[in-house]
């Protein structure tokens, strides 16, 4: 079996967005602050969540690696790169994950709802919630 030597190059945009991803998660936004503190250690779902967790040359938001879940909250910058986003979307699809996107707006004011539609999916995965 051969295996994939990455690149110095490589090795130094990992560490780059390693750093990027570290400096986000001192700089969450409050609904980042608000969806975390529903998937954060074990209180919702027995599965891990991590937050602004680097998966190929991308920073995501948040991420159930043993579920392949992302979950991405879009504030108004998306709105402006739908077809990046979409692009993004699909080359994370490639590695195996399923994105959950949600408006800022949609976890600031409809907290319940974010945290079911993360629930059904998590079920339909086999994973159940604990409250």
């Amino acid at each position: 079996m051969r295996y994939y030597q990455s690149t110095a190059q490589e090795r130094q945009l990992q560490k780059q967005l390693q750093i990027l991803a570290q400096q986000l998660r001192y700089e969450p936004t409050l609904a980042e602050q608000l969806l975390w503190q529903y998937l954060k250690g074990y209180k919702t779902f027995p599965v891990r969540f991590r937050r602004q967790y680097v998966i190929h040359t991308f920073i995501v938001d948040f991420c159930c690696v043993a579920k392949k879940l992302v979950i991405e909250l879009d504030g108004a910058i998306h709105n402006k790169q739908r077809i990046r986003d979409h692009a993004r979307d699909d080359i994370l699809k490639q590695y195996g994950f399923t994105v959950l996107r949600f408006s800022n707006e949609a976890v600031l004011y409809t907290i319940n709802a974010v945290v079911e539609k993360i629930s059904s999916l998590l079920k339909r995965r086999g994973i159940q919630g604990r409250g």
